[in-house]
C-alpha cells in the first residue's frame, strides 16, 4: 500500500507542504501567541489524518521518567510528539523521519530518556487537538488526500 501512495523518502519534501500551505499560514497565524507548528500542538491531528489518509498506526514518542505532567495523567506517559509508522518508516508534518534521530533529540532537549509506545496502548495518555476546528479537519483531510493518486484523480 505504501508504494502506490509515493511516500516522500529520507530528506525529500512532502507534497503536502504545498497542499497545506493556506491552512498551515491560517493555523499559524490564529496560534501565533502559543506558537503552534504541526510539529508544537498540531502533531496529533497531523498524525490521526495521516494515518486515516495514508494508513499506519499512531505513535507517541512518550518519556521513561515521571514528570509532573506524568503524575497529572494518573501516571500515564504523555506524548511528547505523535508520529505515524507506515511499514518500517515513520512519519509527521516535515515527511519521513529518522526516527532514531527523533528520539535523540526529544532527549536531549527533555533529559529524560524517549521510547515509542502506539496510540492503543493504554498507558498513553494522548492529548486531544483543541487548535483545529472542524473545518480545519476537514481542510486537512482534504489537503493530504490530494497528495495520493489515486484520491487525487477522482472527480
Amino acid at each position: 500500500m505504501a508504494d502506490e501512495l509515493e511516500l516522500p523518502d529520507m530528506g525529500e519534501p512532502p507534497a503536502w507542504h504545498d497542499s497545506l500551505a493556506d491552512l498551515t499560514r491560517n493555523l499559524t497565524k490564529a496560534w501565533e501567541s502559543q506558537q503552534w507548528t504541526w510539529t508544537t500542538g498540531g502533531c496529533f491531528a497531523f498524525a490521526e489524518v495521516f494515518a486515516e489518509t495514508y494508513g499506519g498506526e499512531e505513535f507517541g514518542i512518550c518519556s521513561f521518567e515521571a514528570d509532573e505532567q506524568n503524575e497529572e495523567h494518573g501516571g500515564d506517559y504523555p506524548v511528547e510528539h505523535a508520529v505515524v509508522k507506515v511499514g518500517d518508516a515513520f512519519y509527521d508534518y516535515r515527511g519521513r523521519l529518522d526516527i532514531d534521530a527523533e528520539m535523540a533529540a526529544y532527549t536531549a532537549s527533555t533529559g529524560r530518556r524517549m521510547f515509542l509506545k502506539p496510540k492503543t496502548d493504554p498507558a498513553v495518555f494522548w492529548f486531544e487537538d483543541d487548535f483545529l476546528d472542524d473545518d480545519d479537519f476537514e481542510a486537512l483531510r482534504r489537503g493530504l488526500a490530494s497528495c495520493v493518486p489515486s484520491r487525487s484523480a477522482a472527480p
